[in-house]
C-alpha cells in the first residue's frame, strides 16, 4: 500500500471517527428542548440552550416541508448543526460529563452500524491483495463446508420423516392402547357408582339404626343426669352444713390459738427478760473468767520458773555429787597404786639388800 493510499484511508477514517462522535453527542439530544432533563439543562448554560432552540424549530420547519426549495433553510440548518455541536464538544456534554436524558434508540441502532462499517473499513485498508485473496478462500472453504453441512441436514431430514413415519406408526398403537384402557376406566367408574350407590344405602341403614340407638342412649343418659342432679343437690346440702360446722369449729379453733398466741408472747416476754438478766451475768462472769485465767497463767508461769530452778539446783546437786564419787574413785585408785609402788619399792629394796649380805660371806 502506497503513502498516498495510506494518507487518505487515515483521512476516511477519521473523517468517520468523527461522524461517530457526533452522533455520541446527538444521541443524548432529544427532539424537544423541554425533553432535556433539569440536570442537563443547568449543565448546558443559557447560549447553548438558546442555539439548541434555534436548530429544532429549523429542524421542525424542515419537517413541515418549508425547507423545500430553500437553499438558506437548509444551509442554516447545517450551521447550527455543525455550531451546536461544536459547543457540545467544548462543555464535554457526552465525554466528561453523563447526561441524564436517555440515549435515542435510533441514533444508537445507527452509531452501531456505522462503527461496524468502520471496522470493516479499518480491515479493508489494512490489508493487502493477498490477505483478500486469503480470506476468499476462507470464505470459499466456508462456503463449501455450508454446502456440505446442507447435505448432511437434508440426509438428517430424511432420517428425521423416516424416524417420524415409526413414531406415528408407535403412536397409534399408543392410543389404541389407549382407548382400551379408557375403556376399561369407563367400566370401573361405572362399577364404582354402582358401589357407591350400594355403599349409601348401607350407610343410610346404619345411620337409622344408629340414631335409634343414640335415641334411646340419650334417654337414659337424660334419666341418669336428672338421677346425678338429684345426687348432687344431697351432697351440696350435705356439704353445706358440714362446711357451716367446720367454719364453727374454725373459729373455736382460731380462738384457743389467738388465747395460746397470747400465753406464748406473755412468756416470751417473761423469758426475754430473763434471758437479758443471763446475757448481763454471763458478761459479769466472763470478765471474772477473764481475770481468774489471767492470774491462773501467771501463776503457771511462776510455777515453771520454780520448777526450772528447782530443776536447775537438782542438776547442779547431781553433778556434784558426780564429782564427789568420781574424785572418790580416783583418790582410791590413786592410793591403790601409790601402795603398790610402795610396796614393789620395799621388795626391791629387800632383794637388793639380801644380795649383799650373801657377798660378805
Amino acid at each position: 500500500m502506497n503513502q498516498q493510499t495510506v494518507l487518505e484511508s487515515k483521512r476516511i477514517l477519521a473523517i468517520i471517527d468523527d461522524l461517530l462522535n457526533d452522533l455520541t453527542t446527538l444521541q443524548c439530544v432529544p427532539a424537544f428542548l423541554s425533553q432535556f432533563q433539569p440536570a442537563d439543562l443547568a449543565y448546558l448554560g443559557p447560549d447553548i440552550q438558546g442555539r439548541l432552540s434555534e436548530l429544532l424549530d429549523t429542524e421542525r420547519k424542515l419537517e413541515q416541508g418549508q425547507g423545500v426549495g430553500n437553499e438558506e433553510l437548509s444551509f442554516a440548518h447545517k450551521h447550527s448543526v455543525r455550531a451546536v455541536l461544536d459547543m457540545l464538544r467544548q462543555v464535554q456534554y457526552t465525554d466528561g460529563y453523563e447526561p441524564a436524558t436517555s440515549p435515542d434508540e435510533g441514533l444508537m441502532r445507527f452509531h452501531l452500524i456505522i462503527k461496524t462499517l468502520r471496522g470493516l473499513m479499518h480491515d479493508k485498508f489494512n490489508t493487502t491483495v493477498e490477505e483478500d485473496l486469503q480470506k476468499f478462500e476462507i470464505l470459499r472453504d466456508t462456503v463449501s463446508r455450508e454446502q456440505t453441512a446442507s447435505a448432511d441436514v437434508k440426509a438428517l431430514n430424511r432420517e428425521f420423516q423416516s424416524e417420524r413415519n415409526l413414531r406415528k406408526v408407535e403412536v397409534a398403537r399408543r392410543d389404541e392402547a389407549i382407548k382400551k384402557l379408557s375403556d376399561e376406566l369407563q367400566t370401573i367408574q361405572e362399577s364404582a357408582v354402582e358401589e357407591d350407590k350400594e355403599f349409601e344405602r348401607q350407610v343410610k341403614d346404619a345411620e337409622e339404626i344408629n340414631v335409634q340407638t343414640y335415641q334411646q342412649e340419650e334417654e337414659r343418659l337424660q334419666s341418669l343426669v336428672e338421677q346425678l342432679e338429684a345426687n348432687l343437690a344431697k351432697a351440696e346440702e350435705a356439704n353445706n352444713k358440714e362446711e357451716a360446722a367446720l367454719r364453727q369449729e374454725r373459729r373455736k379453733r382460731e380462738q384457743f390459738l389467738d388465747g395460746l398466741l397470747t400465753q406464748y408472747d406473755t412468756e416470751m416476754n417473761e423469758k426475754t427478760s430473763e434471758f437479758e438478766q443471763y446475757q448481763q451475768d454471763y458478761a459479769r462472769d466472763q470478765i471474772k473468767l477473764e481475770q481468774l485465767e489471767k492470774d491462773l497463767k501467771q501463776f503457771d508461769e511462776d510455777q515453771a520458773k520454780r520448777d526450772a530452778e528447782e530443776k536447775i539446783e537438782n542438776d547442779r546437786k547431781l553433778h556434784h555429787m558426780e564429782v564427789l564419787v568420781r574424785m572418790d574413785t580416783s583418790s582410791k585408785l590413786l592410793q591403790a597404786f601409790w601402795r603398790g609402788y610402795a610396796i614393789r619399792l620395799m621388795i626391791k629394796k629387800k632383794k637388793t639388800g639380801k644380795k649383799k649380805g650373801g657377798k660378805k660371806k
